[in-house]
């Protein structure tokens, strides 16, 4: 395509007279444009890089992934393409996810500022793409820039779990990039590099399966191949081919698509992420997907009130469905009107309907009606109706010409100002989903995140408050009844702790965390009968849960029953050999039961030491097991000093209690005496 600003695109001879308006950009021209473009879209996402990583989904694929945070390493490709993980097969993403570790560790900027790369990359590769493919500049440079800069795009961008979005929207460009290429010159080569791109984008997220009909559209218009519709408005440059042999051509291409569908449903029936029909009808479902639909064109021309996760009203009031279907029966009549002189219109609008379709809510996944993330291929259709749209306008010699500018100018400071503040919600888990509860109603979702983030942060009450809000909208939401029960344990309420650990194991049997604490709480109420069940329980779920070993042992040191709280402890230690709480439990009944046949001093010392070692010998616990341990082997005047030290730790801390236990303790080793507990009788 030559470097003109109207070649074929509106569709008569006056319409490109009219364009003379503006000289036509040459290819200098347009890398000064594709270099304005990145750099603008750099520096209003700049301050990602001092984001952190957000306590929603970042911990599946980064801070809580042990195989991702090990880096780019050859077990780690295998895990990324041999399984399902999240709830995905993109194991493309997840050797992103692994490099960004190798290259950046777990600080969370070097993650982010890869997202901005990737977004600036394929805003540049959009409007070279459009130019190479229509020859209009200027529309493509606009379709580009509102890509870049809207805020709908903010949640892809800044949220490192939406690598997903970015990285595959690169091979998205790419595999259209190809296909023009092909369509100019058909060839296996090239056809095959097409196949590659698209194999690698469908890796990256499967919501790229509607590739092979957006390529279908592309040969409507710009492309022309579509021998149907010459009239389209097209440069008429590639052959006119039947839409027979032009389906027959793409079959390898749907059946790629076909095979990453059924890749996912499997990964997401075995996430457990697809609701069931009769939790959300079929009816419930096309109704929001209606509205969803007209939602997003309403926040794509007024974005306000973004939210990361909207909740799905079961039931949606009738004004907003006859409205949304309204409105899109209006807008579809319109391009199917113009659909011969505009072929622009009835592209992008098929792009927008089409790429959003397979998450647009009849297959229900999760419990949203929408999110921000879900317009990031789809708004491409709606810009370039936009940017098409308005040429004539331009093209109109009115003397006009500043004023129009002007205003195209204000709308994209606009959109650069509402990015940049919709950014800044993203800063860290409390801001945004402080925004989130702020801007939605009823958000079960957003009220039990704000908790977590909050009780991250050691703000308990907060997090309780909101962990109790989220319950009070959603009672049946089995993480709020665990994470609540969680702070209210660590704030001595066991009782009301208790209520919420057995609410969520009734919710979700198959939780071996929720059955472990569930059975800690009975343990501490000495209801060891129904404690050790709920243990074995946890232990069938996760036989390599270390943490269900120990509070096992814990519980049956509690029973009177050390010979088998000792093989749960050595499994634990087996599991994790480098945990302190396991090793100093140990440690406490080898160096201190009163059964001289359970004792073992040396191998007490020997766990005791490397948990002090671990923890750079700053906990007044830790210090006051070894020098028990000490003592046992008689090592008096050791056990001395270290209890001393460890006193002096704990008097500094304000544990008044701990301290006079450790002056008794001192007191005894002084006169040549160990530490003994007493011995729990063992229960019936």
């Amino acid at each position: 395509m030559q470097d003109v600003v109207e070649p074929a695109l509106s569709g008569t001879a006056t319409d490109n007279a009219r364009t003379n308006w503006l000289v036509a950009p040459t290819g200098r021209h347009c890398l000064w444009i594709a270099l304005v473009l990145a750099a603008i879209t750099l520096a209003v996402y700049w301050p990602a890089r001092g984001y952190e990583f957000l306590e929603l989904d970042d911990n599946l694929y980064i801070t809580g992934n042990p195989v991702v945070q090990q880096g780019l390493t050859w077990p780690g490709i295998v895990w990324a393409f041999a399984g399902f993980h999240a709830s995905n097969w993109h194991p493309v993403t997840w050797l992103s996810h692994m490099l960004d570790c190798s290259l950046f560790g777990a600080t969370p900027g070097g993650h982010h500022f890869v997202n901005v790369l990737f977004h600036a990359a394929n805003a540049v590769l959009l409007f070279l793409l459009l130019r190479r493919m229509t020859g209009a500049v200027w529309r493509a440079a606009l379709v580009a820039a509102l890509f870049a800069w809207h805020p709908l795009h903010v949640e892809s961008v800044a949220w490192v779990a939406e690598r997903k979005d970015v990285l595959s929207t690169l091979f998205l460009i790419l595999t259209v990039w190809a296909y023009t290429r092909y369509a100019e010159k058909p060839g296996s080569g090239r056809y095959a590099m097409v196949a590659l791109w698209f194999a690698l984008g469908l890796m990256s997220k499967p919501m790229l399966v509607t590739v092979p009909c957006l390529l279908l559209l592309l040969d409507y218009w710009p492309l022309g191949r579509l021998r149907v519709f010459q009239s389209a408005g097209v440069s008429g440059k590639t052959e006119s081919i039947p839409l027979g042999k032009l389906l027959l051509e793409k079959l390898p291409l749907f059946a790629l698509a076909a095979a990453a569908s059924w890749l996912t449903i499997l990964a997401q029936r075995a996430g457990d992420a697809v609701a069931p029909l009769d939790a959300v009808p079929l009816a419930t479902r096309a109704a929001n997907a209606l509205t969803a639909y007209a939602a997003y064109l309403g926040k794509t021309v007024w974005p306000a009130d973004l939210a990361v996760y909207y909740p799905l009203e079961k039931n949606v009031p009738v004004v907003a469905l006859g409205a949304s279907v309204l409105l899109l029966a209006l807008i579809s009549a319109v391009v199917w009107r113009a659909r011969r002189e505009r072929g622009y219109l009835a592209v992008g609008w098929l792009w927008y309907l089409v790429t959003l379709l397979p998450v647009i809510g009849l297959v229900q996944v999760g419990g949203q009606a929408m999110a921000d993330r879900y317009t990031y291929v789809p708004l491409i259709g709606v810009f370039v109706m936009m940017a098409w749209g308005v040429a004539p306008w331009f093209a109109r010699d009115d003397g006009k010409l500043p004023m129009k500018l002007a205003v195209t100018g204000a709308l994209l400071l606009g959109c650069l100002s509402a990015t940049a503040r919709q950014s800044s919600h993203w800063r860290n888990g409390v801001r945004l989903f402080t925004h989130s509860v702020r801007v939605t109603r009823d958000n079960h979702f957003m009220h039990h995140n704000l908790g977590v983030a909050l009780a991250t942060r050691g703000h308990r009450d907060e997090a309780i408050a909101h962990y109790a809000e989220s319950l009070r909208l959603y009672p049946g939401s089995a993480k709020a009844h665990y994470n609540l029960g969680l702070e209210l344990l660590d704030a001595g309420e066991s009782a009301r702790a208790l209520t919420h650990f057995t609410e969520a194991v009734k919710l979700t049997p198959l939780d071996a965390a929720a059955q472990n604490n569930l059975a800690t709480v009975l343990a501490e109420q000495k209801r060891f009968d129904e404690a050790g069940e709920h243990f074995r329980r946890a232990l069938q779920l996760a036989p390599r849960d270390a943490k269900s070993h120990c509070n096992f042992a814990k519980a049956l040191l509690q029973q009177g029953r050390p010979a088998e709280a000792a093989e749960h402890f050595r499994a634990a230690l087996e599991i994790v050999p480098d945990w302190p709480e396991a090793l100093n439990s140990f440690a406490v009944m080898l160096a201190t039961h009163g059964d001289a046949g359970i004792r073992d001093g040396a191998r007490a010392v020997r766990l005791a030491e490397k948990a002090n070692q671990l923890t750079g010998h700053a906990h007044p616990t830790l210090l006051s097991t070894l020098a028990a341990a000490y003592a046992e082997v008689g090592q008096f005047e050791r056990a001395v000093t270290t209890a001393r030290q460890a006193h002096q730790l704990a008097s500094t801390a304000g544990r008044k209690n701990m301290s006079e236990q450790i002056e008794r303790c001192v007191l005894l080793y002084q006169a040549g005496k160990p530490y003994r507990q007493a011995v729990e009788s063992p229960q019936p």
